[in-house]
Protein backbone atom coordinates (compact mmCIF):
# COMPACT_ATOMS: atom_id res chain seq x y z
CA UNK A 1 0.00 0.00 0.00
CA UNK A 2 2.82 2.40 0.90
CA UNK A 3 4.61 1.73 -2.41
CA UNK A 4 1.37 2.35 -4.31
CA UNK A 5 0.85 5.73 -2.62
CA UNK A 6 4.46 6.69 -3.32
CA UNK A 7 4.20 5.59 -6.94
CA UNK A 8 1.08 7.68 -7.54
CA UNK A 9 3.26 10.81 -7.29
CA UNK A 10 4.92 9.79 -10.57
CA UNK A 11 4.01 12.02 -13.51
CA UNK A 12 2.53 9.08 -15.38
CA UNK A 13 -0.07 8.25 -12.72
CA UNK A 14 -1.13 11.64 -11.37
CA UNK A 15 -4.46 11.64 -13.21
CA UNK A 16 -5.61 8.47 -11.37
CA UNK A 17 -7.47 8.73 -8.07
CA UNK A 18 -6.12 6.42 -5.39
CA UNK A 19 -8.84 3.78 -5.55
CA UNK A 20 -8.63 3.49 -9.34
CA UNK A 21 -4.85 3.39 -9.11
CA UNK A 22 -4.90 0.67 -6.46
CA UNK A 23 -7.25 -1.39 -8.63
CA UNK A 24 -4.99 -0.84 -11.64
CA UNK A 25 -1.99 -2.23 -9.78
CA UNK A 26 -3.84 -5.17 -8.25
CA UNK A 27 -1.70 -8.31 -8.58
CA UNK A 28 1.25 -6.23 -9.83
CA UNK A 29 4.50 -6.85 -7.98
CA UNK A 30 6.35 -3.68 -6.95
CA UNK A 31 9.80 -3.47 -5.41
CA UNK A 32 11.19 -0.33 -3.78
CA UNK A 33 14.96 0.03 -3.52
CA UNK A 34 17.26 2.71 -2.15
CA UNK A 35 20.57 3.65 -3.75
CA UNK A 36 23.57 5.63 -2.55
CA UNK A 37 25.33 8.37 -4.48
CA UNK A 38 27.70 7.02 -7.18
CA UNK A 39 26.19 3.53 -6.97
CA UNK A 40 25.69 1.82 -10.34
CA UNK A 41 22.03 0.86 -10.72
CA UNK A 42 22.09 -0.69 -14.19
CA UNK A 43 25.06 -1.45 -16.42
CA UNK A 44 25.05 -1.11 -20.19
CA UNK A 45 24.22 -4.46 -21.74
CA UNK A 46 22.08 -5.66 -18.83
CA UNK A 47 18.81 -7.33 -19.81
CA UNK A 48 15.74 -5.05 -19.78
CA UNK A 49 13.50 -6.77 -17.27
CA UNK A 50 12.04 -3.88 -15.25
CA UNK A 51 10.74 -0.34 -15.53
CA UNK A 52 11.89 2.11 -12.87
CA UNK A 53 9.96 4.97 -11.26
CA UNK A 54 12.12 7.51 -9.43
CA UNK A 55 10.59 8.54 -6.10
CA UNK A 56 13.38 10.91 -5.12
CA UNK A 57 16.95 11.72 -6.01
CA UNK A 58 18.72 11.88 -9.37
CA UNK A 59 19.97 9.18 -11.73
CA UNK A 60 22.63 9.87 -14.36
CA UNK A 61 22.54 8.25 -17.81
CA UNK A 62 26.11 7.46 -18.79
CA UNK A 63 28.07 5.93 -21.65
CA UNK A 64 31.80 5.33 -21.88
CA UNK A 65 34.17 5.87 -24.80
CA UNK A 66 36.74 3.27 -25.87
CA UNK A 67 39.28 5.21 -23.79
CA UNK A 68 37.07 4.97 -20.71
CA UNK A 69 35.92 8.60 -20.79
CA UNK A 70 32.52 9.04 -19.16
CA UNK A 71 29.84 10.77 -21.23
CA UNK A 72 26.88 12.10 -19.26
CA UNK A 73 23.86 12.08 -21.56
CA UNK A 74 20.90 12.97 -19.35
CA UNK A 75 19.28 12.64 -15.93
CA UNK A 76 16.15 11.16 -14.41
CA UNK A 77 14.74 13.01 -11.40
CA UNK A 78 12.03 12.38 -8.83
CA UNK A 79 8.55 11.67 -10.30
CA UNK A 80 10.09 10.53 -13.62
CA UNK A 81 10.41 7.01 -15.02
CA UNK A 82 13.04 5.25 -17.10
CA UNK A 83 13.53 2.37 -19.54
CA UNK A 84 9.99 2.73 -20.95
CA UNK A 85 11.45 3.50 -24.40
CA UNK A 86 13.46 0.29 -24.24
CA UNK A 87 10.45 -1.71 -23.07
CA UNK A 88 8.12 -0.53 -25.86
CA UNK A 89 10.78 -0.87 -28.53
CA UNK A 90 11.34 -4.44 -27.29
CA UNK A 91 15.04 -3.76 -26.73
CA UNK A 92 16.70 -6.69 -25.03
CA UNK A 93 19.44 -4.79 -23.21
CA UNK A 94 20.18 -1.38 -21.75
CA UNK A 95 22.09 0.92 -24.09
CA UNK A 96 23.45 3.00 -21.22
CA UNK A 97 24.78 2.69 -17.70
CA UNK A 98 22.60 4.24 -14.99
CA UNK A 99 24.43 5.76 -12.02
CA UNK A 100 22.95 7.24 -8.86
CA UNK A 101 23.93 10.94 -8.93
CA UNK A 102 22.31 11.63 -5.55
CA UNK A 103 20.89 9.33 -2.88
CA UNK A 104 17.74 8.00 -4.52
CA UNK A 105 14.71 5.75 -4.19
CA UNK A 106 13.25 3.78 -7.08
CA UNK A 107 10.13 1.63 -7.39
CA UNK A 108 10.58 -1.19 -9.90
CA UNK A 109 7.85 -2.93 -11.93
CA UNK A 110 8.23 -5.97 -14.16
CA UNK A 111 8.58 -4.82 -17.77
CA UNK A 112 6.11 -7.34 -19.18
CA UNK A 113 3.51 -6.47 -16.55
CA UNK A 114 3.95 -2.77 -17.26
CA UNK A 115 3.60 -3.27 -21.02
CA UNK A 116 0.43 -5.30 -20.48
CA UNK A 117 -1.04 -2.63 -18.17
CA UNK A 118 -0.52 0.10 -20.76
CA UNK A 119 -1.94 -1.98 -23.59
CA UNK A 120 -5.06 -3.01 -21.68
CA UNK A 121 -5.98 0.24 -19.92
CA UNK A 122 -7.14 3.09 -22.17
CA UNK A 123 -6.58 5.79 -19.54
CA UNK A 124 -3.06 4.59 -18.86
CA UNK A 125 -2.36 4.40 -22.60
CA UNK A 126 -3.37 8.05 -22.97
CA UNK A 127 -1.30 9.03 -19.93
CA UNK A 128 1.66 7.17 -21.41
CA UNK A 129 1.35 8.95 -24.76
CA UNK A 130 1.21 12.31 -22.98
CA UNK A 131 4.17 11.47 -20.73
CA UNK A 132 6.37 10.29 -23.60
CA UNK A 133 5.37 13.32 -25.69
CA UNK A 134 6.41 15.67 -22.88
CA UNK A 135 9.67 13.76 -22.46
CA UNK A 136 10.37 13.93 -26.20
CA UNK A 137 9.58 17.66 -26.32
CA UNK A 138 11.87 18.33 -23.35
CA UNK A 139 14.68 16.37 -24.97
CA UNK A 140 14.28 18.41 -28.17
CA UNK A 141 14.56 21.61 -26.13
CA UNK A 142 17.71 20.31 -24.45
CA UNK A 143 19.23 19.53 -27.84
CA UNK A 144 18.44 23.05 -28.96
CA UNK A 145 19.90 24.37 -25.71
CA UNK A 146 23.30 22.76 -26.19
CA UNK A 147 23.32 24.00 -29.78
CA UNK A 148 24.15 27.45 -28.45
CA UNK A 149 27.87 28.17 -28.40
CA UNK A 150 28.35 30.11 -25.17
CA UNK A 151 27.59 29.08 -21.60
CA UNK A 152 25.48 32.16 -20.92
CA UNK A 153 23.39 31.47 -24.02
CA UNK A 154 22.78 27.89 -22.91
CA UNK A 155 21.93 29.02 -19.40
CA UNK A 156 19.58 31.71 -20.71
CA UNK A 157 17.79 29.22 -22.96
CA UNK A 158 17.53 26.70 -20.12
CA UNK A 159 15.84 29.36 -17.98
CA UNK A 160 13.67 30.94 -20.69
CA UNK A 161 12.96 28.12 -23.11
CA UNK A 162 12.76 25.12 -20.80
CA UNK A 163 11.67 26.46 -17.43
CA UNK A 164 9.96 29.51 -18.94
CA UNK A 165 8.88 32.38 -16.74
CA UNK A 166 7.34 30.99 -13.57
CA UNK A 167 8.44 33.39 -10.85
CA UNK A 168 11.86 34.95 -10.38
CA UNK A 169 13.44 31.97 -8.60
CA UNK A 170 14.40 28.76 -10.44
CA UNK A 171 15.67 25.77 -8.42
CA UNK A 172 18.98 24.19 -9.42
CA UNK A 173 18.59 20.40 -9.84
CA UNK A 174 20.57 19.30 -6.76
CA UNK A 175 23.95 20.82 -7.62
CA UNK A 176 25.93 23.01 -9.99
CA UNK A 177 27.59 19.85 -11.30
CA UNK A 178 24.28 18.38 -12.43
CA UNK A 179 23.26 21.66 -14.08
CA UNK A 180 26.68 21.80 -15.77
CA UNK A 181 26.14 18.26 -17.08
CA UNK A 182 22.69 19.20 -18.42
CA UNK A 183 24.21 22.20 -20.22
CA UNK A 184 27.23 20.12 -21.36
CA UNK A 185 29.77 22.49 -19.85
CA UNK A 186 32.33 22.16 -17.07
CA UNK A 187 31.34 23.05 -13.52
CA UNK A 188 34.16 25.59 -13.20
CA UNK A 189 33.09 27.35 -16.42
CA UNK A 190 29.48 27.45 -15.26
CA UNK A 191 30.48 28.84 -11.86
CA UNK A 192 32.57 31.54 -13.56
CA UNK A 193 29.65 32.51 -15.80
CA UNK A 194 27.24 32.66 -12.86
CA UNK A 195 29.60 35.08 -11.12
CA UNK A 196 29.80 37.23 -14.25
CA UNK A 197 26.02 37.33 -14.62
CA UNK A 198 25.73 38.25 -10.96
CA UNK A 199 28.14 41.16 -11.43
CA UNK A 200 26.03 42.28 -14.38
CA UNK A 201 22.96 42.11 -12.14
CA UNK A 202 21.16 39.71 -14.46
CA UNK A 203 20.82 36.87 -11.98
CA UNK A 204 22.22 35.59 -8.69
CA UNK A 205 22.90 32.10 -7.40
CA UNK A 206 21.90 31.47 -3.79
CA UNK A 207 20.48 28.61 -1.73
CA UNK A 208 20.40 26.22 -4.71
CA UNK A 209 18.29 28.67 -6.71
CA UNK A 210 18.92 31.03 -9.60
CA UNK A 211 17.23 34.33 -8.80
CA UNK A 212 16.44 36.31 -11.95
CA UNK A 213 17.01 40.03 -11.49
CA UNK A 214 16.62 41.23 -15.08
CA UNK A 215 14.47 39.14 -17.43
CA UNK A 216 14.88 41.56 -20.34
CA UNK A 217 18.68 41.37 -20.16
CA UNK A 218 18.45 37.57 -19.92
CA UNK A 219 16.30 37.49 -23.07
CA UNK A 220 18.78 39.66 -24.93
CA UNK A 221 21.46 37.01 -24.44
CA UNK A 222 19.73 34.82 -27.03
Amino acid sequence: MEDIRALQSNQLFRSFDFMAFRTLLENISLQKESYNKDEIIVEEGAEVQRVGFVLKGALRVTNYTAEGLELNNSYFFGSEMFSEYLVFSHARSFVYTLVCAENSEVVWMNANQFRTLVHRNANLSQAMIYYMSCRGYRDQLLLRCIGYKTIRERLAFWLLGIHQRDGDSVPIPFSQQILADILHVSRSSLNHELKQLSEERILTYEDQHLHIKNWDALSELL
